[in-house]
């Protein structure tokens, strides 16, 4: 899975969440493969929280390593102290059973990172920082990656954070798309 390394990306999917659903839509993380050293972080990640009554709320992230190899997760949610929050999608939620679009993008040259519901910027992040340890020369050398849709891998290859739903349409792509490209996308491509 080296070729899903990427440093700046878009990654997204058409999700129908079932009641009080949660978890994990798409994932790419990454375990070290030096035995003295024991970090695991997460290239990109988009999925679900249960939210009030009858939505959910979608997010996206990465987790990568500080200097010291403690991991630092990056989130956008419409919740964080830093985020930008606006347009259409100011809750930053989705309907329950009912189909909706979810993306996030990171921009690691402008340290953006950014959440899309149904091709309209939701809220975002200035301060999203790639940490050491989730650079494509790095990830190559001393990493085993895992690309899963559903669930994040876990320990004894188990899946984690499982989605409850349906998950349609799942894209990735290097570089970090725009509101006016996502929804051109959205216009070719529905569950």
């Amino acid at each position: 899975v080296a070729g899903h390394a990427l440093q700046s990306w878009t990654i997204e999917a058409w999700v129908r969440p079932d009641v009080g659903a949660d978890g994990v839509v798409l994932q790419r993380k990454v375990f070290n493969t030096i035995p003295a050293v024991s970090t695991n972080a997460i290239n990109y990640e988009i999925g679900v929280t249960p939210g009030p009554s009858g939505t959910v709320r979608p997010y996206v992230r990465y987790v990568g390593l500080a200097t010291n190899g403690a991991p630092v997760e990056v989130r956008v949610n419409g919740l964080g102290p830093t985020e930008v929050v606006g347009g259409s999608q100011v809750t930053g939620l989705i309907p329950v059973e009912e189909w909706s679009h979810i993306a996030g993008a990171y921009d690691q040259d402008a340290h953006k990172l950014i959440l899309f519901i149904n091709g309209e910027q939701a809220s975002y992040r200035l301060d999203a920082f790639a940490p050491w340890g989730l650079t494509g020369d790095v990830d190559a050398q001393v990493y085993d990656a895992y690309l899963t849709v559903g669930g994040g891998f876990g320990p004894g290859s188990v899946v984690e954070n499982g989605f409850e739903g349906y998950i349609d349409d799942v894209a990735i792509a290097a570089g970090a798309s725009d509101s006016a490209t996502l929804a051109r996308s959205l216009q070719i491509r529905s569950p």
